[in-house]
């Protein structure tokens, strides 16, 4: 009995160790998450705020710098009065991520893409691995009921969501499990699919964007947690 209790010890042990290393290394290779708040727009301990929170996620080292280059000037639409943010990202003069980062650009400048919508939150060109944004709207509606740093966190889960595979219609009928990692307790949040309160929900206004349960739902939760990328909060 005892040699069965040391056996199973050193299996749990190494099976531990195997799955840290696996961590460790699906990790470096992944790159790394960088918020640059290119203009400012957030204070130093709202962008603290953010990274500390979306690390506290998330197995991906998140990182964050202030000030960054890019060009305004050549992608602004002077009859729009907004930047295009397809060129932004395009442009040669924009930096772009090295080995296998995500940039993430927080920008104070309304956007938009083609020709068809009035503005984005928040527009993501995968294959440069980059987003842009926009906090221009966020910022000038903010109010005591909803703060621009809770609009800008709910944005970042859906891009980081968006990059790793998530959104996709798993079915989500786990209500209860959404809840308990969300809040720590188990209760069943309201009568609808956690889908249409999570934040993969796409926004169109600032009220849709409010009105968003701000995390995953179930079945995104697991998704992410499988492939190893949002860590098993309990």
């Amino acid at each position: 009995m005892k040699l069965f209790i040391k056996i199973a010890l050193i299996v749990v042990v190494t099976v531990s160790v195997l799955l840290g290393a696996f961590v460790v290394y699906y990790n470096l290779n992944q790159g790394k998450i960088w918020i640059i708040d290119a203009d400012n727009v957030l204070s130093e301990s709202e962008l603290s705020d953010v990274q500390k929170n979306l690390q506290s996620l998330f197995w991906i080292e998140i990182k964050t710098r202030r000030n960054a280059s890019l060009p305004f000037d050549q992608t602004y639409n002077k009859l729009r009065h907004q930047n295009e943010a397809h060129a932004l990202i395009q442009s040669d003069l924009t930096p772009k991520p090295q080995n296998n980062d995500y940039y993430i650009y927080l920008i104070n400048r309304d956007i938009y893409a083609g020709e068809e919508n009035s503005f984005y939150f928040a527009w993501t060109e995968y294959q440069q691995r980059t987003t842009i944004l926009s906090l221009y709207r966020l910022k000038s509606q903010a109010d005591k009921d909803s703060s621009l740093k809770d609009r800008v966190y709910k944005i970042l889960l859906r891009r980081i969501g968006k990059l790793y595979g998530a959104g996709i219609d798993h079915g989500c009928k786990d209500f209860k499990f959404a809840a308990k990692v969300f809040t720590g307790r188990g209760e069943r949040l309201p009568a609808k699919c956690l889908k249409e309160c999570g934040v993969m929900k796409y926004s169109n206004s600032i009220g849709e964007l409010d009105a968003l349960y701000p995390f995953y739902c179930g079945e995104d939760i697991k998704y992410l947690q499988g492939i190893k990328v949002l860590k098993n909060i309990q």
